[in-house]
């Protein structure tokens, strides 16, 4: 019930506002600015890029198997929202504690296990001096990687092993049995080839998108506890200290910020770049979404910020043609998604903002 307690949860932060598929965007990750944007206004960041392989028609199997249960009720056409019974569930099967931050680690989380994973087969056959197996792992930038650390450390299989063990053991012992238990059950090593997840969901008689959540939850853990104390792990610091310097802005993005910080207006930046300034404006919404220290003085000046938030506070709603409705027609719906998107925290502390 894990699964189904996260999709039901997110689907109750939007279901005022946003349809069953927007909260299959956001489990999935789709990369577009209103998929992000509702991670942040709904406070869903947690639950973001969670299953970037979950197809779309399992979603609605799932869903249709909630509306079943009565767990979720259809108000109107396309239109649905969480019953009583399953406010009940996702208050017994939300995950606690919950270390999801999959807004901030989706891009890496696999890379960083796939890593571990080839990490813990090559050096525990190094050790039996067995060197004829076959990868785990199908990555060949994991394998460079490898390549690269194992040249350097491949006569002290000793010291790599007890040192991973002891810093796995300090990370894995704070948690639950069966988080540790799905994380340590994929190990492969000498001679022993660790679970799958379908193998997994069998064993605990849970759903593969279950465990996909424990273990997804376990990776963020260590992920978050990695960079928090980089000291303390130093070896799994090793591995993971390139990922965490990834930029989380697309690429095209990427260079519409340069531009800017070059001094372009965003008409100019269009026309250079030869992109549609709607297409611009995304970029600059993607860019105040992710960039914390991303100043969108430049674009709303602090009288129409304020109308902006006034109208999300009166509305109680984060719809964009509701809120444009509602202020001065000189007001853009790119001012709005801006504010939306740079002072979200500040418009869900406010005391009129939308009750969960």
């Amino acid at each position: 019930m894990y699964f189904k307690a996260v999709l039901l949860h997110s689907h109750q932060k939007m279901q005022i506002e946003r349809s069953l598929s927007a909260t299959y965007y956001l489990l999935q990750g789709k990369p577009s600015i209103q998929t992000i944007q509702d991670g942040q206004i709904y406070g869903l960041n947690g639950y973001f890029g969670l299953y970037k392989r979950l197809k779309k028609e399992r979603f609605f199997q799932i869903v249709e198997s909630l509306i079943e249960d009565r767990l979720l009720e259809k108000v109107q056409e396309n239109n649905y929202r969480v019953t009583a019974l399953g406010k009940k569930i996702i208050k017994k099967h939300l995950l606690r504690p919950n270390y999801l931050q999959g807004s901030k680690y989706h891009q890496i989380d696999d890379l960083f296990f796939q890593r571990l994973l080839l990490f813990v087969q090559v050096f525990t056959n190094t050790k039996r001096n067995n060197m004829k197996f076959i990868p785990i792992v199908e990555n060949r930038e994991v394998e460079l990687w490898l390549k690269n650390f194992y040249v350097k450390w491949k006569n002290k299989s000793d010291y790599i092993l007890r040192t991973l063990y002891d810093e796995l053991l300090e990370l894995l012992s704070p948690l639950e049995n069966i988080s540790a238990e799905v994380f340590v059950e994929q190990l492969t090593g000498f001679n022993h080839i660790g679970l799958t997840v379908e193998q997994l969901a069998h064993r605990y008689r849970l759903s593969v998108e279950s465990i996909l959540l424990l273990h997804i939850n376990t990776i963020h853990y260590f992920l978050h506890s990695i960079e928090k104390d980089s000291a303390h792990y130093p070896l799994l610091r090793h591995l993971s200290k390139d990922l965490y310097e990834q930029d989380s802005l697309t690429k095209s993005t990427k260079i519409t910020k340069n531009l800017i910080e070059l001094g372009y207006t965003l008409e100019e930046i269009a026309a250079k770049r030869r992109l549609r300034l709607n297409t611009i404006y995304d970029h600059v919404v993607e860019i105040a979404l992710i960039d914390r220290n991303f100043s969108i003085s430049p674009f709303v000046s602090k009288e129409i910020e304020e109308e902006i938030v006034a109208a999300v506070n009166h509305l109680r709603t984060y719809k964009l043609k509701e809120i444009k409705q509602s202020v001065r027609d000189e007001i853009s719906y790119f001012q709005i998604r801006l504010v939306l998107a740079k002072f979200n925290e500040k418009i869900k502390e406010s005391e009129s903002i939308i009750k969960q």
